[in-house]
């Protein structure tokens, strides 16, 4: 993230790009309070170049929305959470992979803050876009599984 800010403006959308890669890492590892400010400043940068209704933008808004979330601060959640679905969700320019994740803690909030009915549209939502094999995994899900470590009985299998 430093080598990005160095090489490129500080306000470049890919380095937006890399702090909303790491928000959603730390909310992912229970870390949510690390998670928000990284979130909010891809979401100011994405919203200042970008535009405000981007689908990147909105990307980076959903990891501010879960983060805060994440902490308990479902008022403030909500909306963030809310907007970014209606860019998110129908936008062909975004993986399933981030759609999933997307999904996958709007339906935590929704259950944690009392709104069951919306929780169940968003599972609907999230079992319509399971794809049969690795691709139905979250990124951070599959990230793992191609980070295992293998054994050596693996390479004589492989050989």
């Amino acid at each position: 993230l430093e080598m990005l800010r160095e090489l490129l403006d500080a306000d470049h959308p890919m380095v937006a790009g890399a702090l909303c890669a790491l928000a959603w890492v730390m909310i992912d590892l229970g870390r949510a309070a690390e998670a928000e400010p990284l979130a909010t400043e891809a979401a100011e940068i994405m919203t200042a170049k970008l535009g405000r209704d981007s689908e990147q933008t909105m990307l980076a808004v959903n990891a501010r929305g879960s983060s805060l979330a994440a902490l308990g601060r479902h008022v403030e959640a909500d909306s963030l959470i809310t907007r970014s679905l209606s860019v998110i969700l129908p936008s062909p320019a975004i993986a399933p992979a981030f759609k999933q994740r997307a999904l996958r803690w709007a339906i935590e909030h929704c259950e944690v803050s009392g709104q069951p009915e919306r929780a169940k549209q968003y599972r609907e939502m999230l079992n319509r876009l399971a794809l049969p094999g690795i691709g139905s995994l979250p990124q951070a899900d599959q990230l793992q599984l191609a980070l295992k470590p293998r054994s050596p009985h693996d390479h004589e299998i492989d050989a």
